[in-house]
């Protein structure tokens, strides 16, 4: 999510899309990022489009369980409620 915020301006804005598949999360929570501050970057990017592209429809993908790390399942079926 972070590299998401971080390339918005350059790569996003430039396209206006008028649709954002917004699929973020799988990664993030694996590599240690809390649920919580993974959410706080889900809510910042959608203020970004919101303000700097009104008129694109943002949708947003539940992230997939993987049997490889089934560990954090948890932390991911609460990352996908609260998204």
């Amino acid at each position: 999510m972070q590299e998401a915020l971080y390339y918005f301006d350059r790569v996003i804005v430039p396209l206006k899309p008028k649709v954002i598949f917004l699929y973020e999360g799988e990664n993030d929570i694996p590599a240690g990022f809390s649920v919580d501050s993974t959410f706080k970057n889900y809510l910042k990017l959608v203020d970004i489009v919101k303000k700097k592209l009104p008129g694109t429809k943002l949708v947003a993908l539940s992230v997939k369980y993987s049997p490889s790390i089934t560990s954090i399942r948890d932390k991911q079926k609460l990352y996908n409620g609260m998204v």
